[in-house]
């Protein structure tokens, strides 16, 4: 919602389940939508979001209204029926879609290599004929240059891409949840690669902002939630 609309404070009432919310307090964290924004919703079925945007991506190519569609979820969702059912799909109309998997290694507190036998999830691409890419997720810029390449590829006609960002976890599924199945080499690398952090050192280290002007930037940030 925030990305699509940039709209914090309807954002946030949506959450709080405030009328004044995008679905009026009634879609919540788990359904929130926003149409008119190109948010077509959340889902809280498990890949749900996945035949959705496949189904948006159908009608951009038959309304030849040159969008792309980008369905985004995590690597558990990658091991359910629509997930392949929609690329094989996909992949045989060559619609214009980006099939963007968050993979931080846990679907709740099932380690991905327990229910995957492929060592990435990329290369699942290749049983489909599409395109398949895998970025480091904690690395700002390679994910943007890796959209740019997605997007592209699927507006041109050429089909499906789908594309594995490698990123982590910081704490238990849910709140309460003691997390004891992540290892602690997984949470001290988790914290060594902070997005936030990573990007701000690049940009300190290449002069492109200076300390003072990324700390005005936090600050305003900060304040504008705490006013949403």
């Amino acid at each position: 919602c925030v990305m699509k609309s940039d709209d914090l404070e309807h954002t946030l009432a949506e959450l709080y389940g405030k009328e004044s919310g995008f679905c009026h307090g009634r879609g919540g964290s788990m359904h929130v939508t926003k149409v008119e924004s190109g948010l077509l919703g959340a889902n809280g079925i498990v890949g749900g979001g996945i035949p959705l945007a496949t189904g948006s991506a159908l009608a951009s190519k038959i309304s030849h209204d040159g969008a792309v569609s980008v369905a985004f979820f995590g690597e558990g969702a990658s091991n359910q029926g629509c997930f392949h059912e929609c690329i094989n799909m996909a992949a045989v109309w060559k619609l214009p879609i980006v099939y963007f998997i968050e993979n931080n290694q846990f679907a709740v507190s099932t380690d991905i290599h327990t229910t995957c036998a492929t060592p990435t999830l990329a290369q699942r691409a290749q049983g489909y004929g599409i395109e398949g890419i895998i970025v480091d997720g904690t690395d700002v810029l390679a994910v943007y240059e890796a959209m740019q390449r997605a997007v592209e590829h699927a507006r041109s006609g050429k089909g499906p891409v789908l594309l594995e960002c490698d990123v982590y976890r910081y704490t238990g599924h849910y709140v309460g949840d003691p997390a004891k199945y992540m290892s602690v080499e997984y949470n001290t690398a988790a914290h060594q690669n902070d997005v936030i952090d990573k990007f701000k050192t690049y940009l300190l280290a290449e002069g492109v902002a200076s300390q003072g002007e990324l700390d005005a930037v936090e600050a305003a940030v900060e304040e504008r939630m705490e006013k949403a």
